[in-house]
């Protein structure tokens, strides 16, 4: 028998095991530069704003678990039963080793505590998801494992809806944004590609019941002119044949126009993207370090915004791929927020090249 064994500090690993011997053998295992053992993890409950307990686990080194005032990175997923379980992701994995805190609840909409637990934030219950992952951030910023300015966000596809839907109703509980491939104009997201066939699990504004609360979430509608938006990069391409483009592309024209703040709102756009992380190995490397650093910590400092990397990035630039360390803007380099510190996009993917073996199956 062959046995998978995964968690949030140890990847993938398979194992034979003999009935008749009652022993485990490692059979295969995925090389990975990272060293677990100053790592760990505690599970904690919080109550959700209509009086649900909803687990989270906190992931991180050591020390940082026993300290206060962390950076921070959470995501969740919400959606079509899908259970977030413990899971090894490079990604989470190099900003932890910087000192960042992961966060990961189990809001509602996922199966982690069967049907019911789906139900309670499928479809007219959608908003119970966004709220229970609200509910996490606030509970961290209260208990003091983090702050506002210092918590980041991140998700793609429905989990991009998520975070798209976080940012837009507590804008002001993050201090950055990682929206990957997301739908986010739920009013007419079902009139392109297939995507009528998730009519189950959102419902569409045919119906009138279900217009009445897609209204009330869906991020593109809830942009409002005047509010100062957190720093925010969101990921789309033309191959994505699941959740259209236009959704990103959209999204960042209504964020800009209408942030208040200094804060870069910016599409990260690839012709080759699709909805699936699947890019020439140049480009997933590339684009590996702009997350990385963006989840880092915190806003982007003056010096920034100095360099060029707002400024004017806006209208047609803003739909381009963001080429990392090739090019200049006048001012200096492109620069980027990373675990607490300004560090220029080219040191991230530096970084990233010389352990390129960590990042041989991207994780969005």
């Amino acid at each position: 028998m062959l046995i998978e064994t995964e968690s949030f500090t140890k990847p993938v690993g398979i194992f034979r095991y003999s009935a008749r011997s009652n022993e485990r053998t490692l059979w295969a295992k995925r090389n990975i530069p990272f060293d677990s053992a100053d790592f760990s993890h505690s599970q904690i409950w919080f109550m959700s704003r209509d009086g649900t307990r909803v687990p989270m686990y906190l992931v991180g080194r050591r020390d940082v678990l026993k300290r206060s005032g962390n950076p921070t990175i959470m995501t969740s997923y919400g959606g079509y039963g899908v259970s977030m379980t413990p899971q090894f992701s490079v990604f989470v994995a190099f900003l932890m080793e910087r000192g960042c805190l992961f966060a990961l609840p189990n809001i509602r909409g996922g199966s982690e505590f069967g049907v019911e637990w789906h139900n309670a934030g499928k479809r007219r219950h959608r908003q119970t998801a966004y709220d229970d992952f609200l509910c996490a951030a606030e509970w961290l910023v209260k208990t003091g494992r983090t702050a506002a300015g210092k918590l980041a966000i991140f998700g793609g596809s429905n989990s991009g809806l998520l975070v798209g839907a976080a940012l837009t109703q507590r804008p002001d509980l993050f201090g950055a944004v990682v929206c990957m491939v997301p739908m986010l104009d739920m009013l007419r997201y079902h009139l392109f590609d297939n995507t009528h066939v998730w009519k189950d699990e959102f419902g569409t504004v045919d119906d009138p019941d279900d217009f009445a609360v897609l209204t009330k979430y869906s991020p593109y509608q809830r942009v409002r002119e005047g509010v100062a938006y957190p720093a925010t990069m969101i990921v789309s391409g033309d191959a994505d044949r699941n959740c259209n483009p236009l959704h990103a592309r959209k999204m960042t024209a209504r964020l800009q126009a209408a942030n208040t703040s200094e804060h870069p709102i910016f599409l990260d756009y690839s012709k080759y993207r699709g909805h699936s992380p699947v890019l020439p190995l140049d480009l997933v490397l590339e684009r590996s370090a702009v997350p990385a650093a963006v989840r880092g910590h915190g806003l982007p400092p003056e010096e920034i915004r100095r360099a060029g990397a707002i400024g004017d990035w806006r209208a047609a630039d803003a739909v381009q791929s963001t080429r990392l360390g090739r090019g200049r803007r006048p001012g200096g380099e492109r620069q980027a927020v990373h675990a607490g510190n300004v560090r220029s996009p080219r040191s991230v993917l530096m970084e990233f090249r010389w352990r390129k073996d960590r990042y041989e199956r991207p994780v969005w």
